[in-house]
């Protein structure tokens, strides 16, 4: 069965990655704009339709065709993985945000699964017509980063 299943995930990848392809990378016109899409993509990942997630991350990305192939066969796998170690997907939750004056915004969510979860992380950078463009896209599995970030902040001051 799961054999099956990463069949017909590759399946419609590729008959996805036409329509991926063909439409011109999405813009934002704010931050809201920004956040809202992002957590549709992060609802979809904790429903278990990575799939879905990967598209839509892929028609708002700034890539090039062969990264962004890279990155969805990464994502594929790691999923498929995060899954056996940590169990069922139980949620997401938005951890933090980063913004770099008008420039950069940076987006931190945490994949909830039983057992530990997995960070996903959206860039942003405003550019032409000062719209938002999704720069770059990443997830690991350090969530105690979270924890060295906070207490970089902390020590700072």
């Amino acid at each position: 069965m799961m054999r099956g299943s990463k069949i017909l995930i590759c399946i419609t990848f590729m008959i996805c990655q036409h329509f991926c392809f063909s439409q011109k990378e999405k813009e934002f016109a704010n931050r809201e704009e920004i956040k809202a899409e992002c957590q549709q993509i992060m609802d979809d990942f904790s429903q278990n339709n990575v799939v879905d997630g990967l598209i839509k991350t892929g028609m708002m990305w700034v890539f090039i065709r062969d990264e962004y192939k890279y990155t969805q066969q990464r994502a594929m796998d790691h999923f498929n993985t995060f899954e056996v170690e940590y169990g069922s997907l139980i949620g997401n939750k938005l951890v933090k945000e980063d913004v770099i004056e008008d420039l950069m915004y940076m987006i931190t969510y945490v994949l909830k699964y039983e057992r530990s979860g997995v960070l996903i992380k959206f860039t942003f950078y405003k550019g032409k017509n000062d719209n938002w463009y999704l720069n770059d896209f990443k997830w690991d599995n350090d969530i105690l980063s979270l924890f060295k970030e906070s207490r970089k902040e902390f020590t700072e001051y």
